[in-house]
């Protein structure tokens, strides 16, 4: 999971340069960013707190629990599949962004409130819709467990098929779209002020900090998709 989420997010922004008829950026330039970033140090506001501090280290140990937790490259049972559901994951999820819409409200910087505000408008349209597409699934397959989910829809090949799975599979990918900070809601690579979301809640982050917050944010993109 720590050294798939960085190729995954630099196979899909060198699909995104070509869409755009670019060449762009190699597929292990996010690794070759994270050594970067973590040779580097940390410019912090002056208003920063603990949390500012605590809050990329509670994300990336978030992300970290729900790979444990909900099966994404193997559909075997791991050793804490027991702590959680997929709404327990979802959970999860929702407290590593709270963290760090606090963390970018801490430094007092107006680019940080903006990006916290809307990022939190943006959230109560998704996380509930996020949270009906789980119970879609778990209708379909009659469980909440994430493992006995994918081998009930796995096992029957009519499930793939039925509207109702049809209709979760593709509100789900506008989820992962709103969630992840993808284009058409947001840029990730954009630094416009009236159109920034994501960027803007960690704009304050440097250094090895800032490391955590973007593996964090690729692991996030990885494991939704």
């Amino acid at each position: 999971m720590l050294l798939a989420a960085p190729l995954y997010a630099g196979a899909l922004s060198r699909a995104e340069a070509i869409v755009q008829c670019k060449r762009g950026p190699s597929v292990l330039q996010p690794y070759r960013d994270l050594r970067k970033l973590l040779r580097k140090g940390s410019a912090t506001s002056d208003q920063a707190s603990w949390i500012y501090h605590g809050a990329p280290f509670l994300a990336f140990a978030c992300y970290l629990t729900v790979s444990a937790i909900v099966p994404i490259i193997t559909d075997e049972p791991l050793p804490l599949a027991f702590l959680a559901d997929l709404i327990g994951g979802a959970f999860v999820l929702s407290l590593a962004s709270f963290a760090v819409s606090l963390a970018a409200l801490d430094t007092a910087s107006s680019l940080g409130g903006l990006g916290s505000t809307r990022t939190t408008w943006l959230g109560s349209f998704a996380e509930p819709a996020l949270i009906l597409v789980f119970f879609t699934v778990g209708a379909l397959s009659r469980s909440d467990n994430p493992y006995l989910e994918n081998h009930a829809i796995a096992s029957s090949g009519a499930a793939d098929v039925l509207p109702t799975h049809v209709l979760g599979a593709v509100a789900f990918f506008m989820l992962v779209l709103a969630e992840t900070g993808r284009i058409p809601i947001d840029n990730p690579s954009g630094t416009i002020e009236i159109s920034m979301i994501e960027e803007s809640r960690v704009l304050e982050y440097s250094g090895r900090e800032y490391t955590l917050v973007k593996w964090g944010s690729w692991m996030k993109l990885f494991l939704l998709s």
